[in-house]
């Protein structure tokens, strides 16, 4: 079967319009021009396109006593779902501000994922194993300042991430944080937080971003 070809005059361009006369396709001659159109879910796009995007922001304060608190904990607000194309990737972005009190605090950061509802299980985008270091996916270890000091600063943790999930499920990503000694570490705040203009409040998010395959 021939194709059908529509195609205006040398001087004239293609006009498409709906019930109200709206343009809906014209063409010029540097190209083409579509407004209003809605994508069906069927729509396939090139390879790394980005399909959607899902955003987790954490305004509010975490605190965690390093004396009592042992292991890991989940960092409240820093979780997001998705549910991908099966086959298709997630890029995960995350972004925190943590404060201590003392010198030599170490706060450690990793990231889980739960598919379709199952339990969790810790990604494998971490360091590399040896000796004793912690294999995480970010983290820090105060070290060095005057403690004074210490405790009127924000650290920024962040870490991206490509990861497969392989699963056209509702797919979580949640945040973990450990504190290594035992003296209290912060999200979204300093160790002093007195109430002054000068002392800072953070923010911290956790971005998921489906990417065709």
């Amino acid at each position: 079967m021939a194709n059908m070809i529509i195609r205006p005059a040398a001087d004239g361009n293609l006009l498409i319009q709906d019930r109200a006369g709206s343009a809906v396709l014209s063409t010029a001659a540097s190209g083409a021009t579509a407004a209003n159109l809605t994508l069906a879910s069927t729509t396939t796009f090139p390879a790394g396109h980005i399909i959607q995007t899902v955003v987790a922001h954490k305004t509010d304060t975490t605190d965690i006593n390093g004396s009592t608190a042992t292991g890991w904990f989940d960092v409240g607000g820093l979780s997001a779902s998705i549910t991908p194309t099966s086959g298709n990737k997630i890029l995960v972005h995350i972004q925190m501000v943590v404060g201590t009190t003392v010198q030599q605090q170490g706060i450690l950061v990793k990231v889980l994922r739960s598919i379709g509802g199952a339990g969790y299980t810790e990604i494998d985008y971490r360091g590399n194993a040896q000796d004793t270091r912690s294999r995480v996916i970010a983290g820090f270890e105060e070290s060095g300042q005057h403690q004074h000091d210490i405790q009127y600063q924000l650290w920024p943790i962040n870490a991206q991430f490509l990861d497969s999930p392989s699963t056209a499920s509702a797919t979580i990503y949640k945040v973990q944080f450990m504190v290594q000694y035992a003296a209290y570490a912060f999200v979204n705040r300093t160790g002093n937080d007195g109430n002054n203009a000068n002392i800072p409040r953070g923010a911290s998010s956790i971005t998921l971003q489906e990417i065709a395959q």
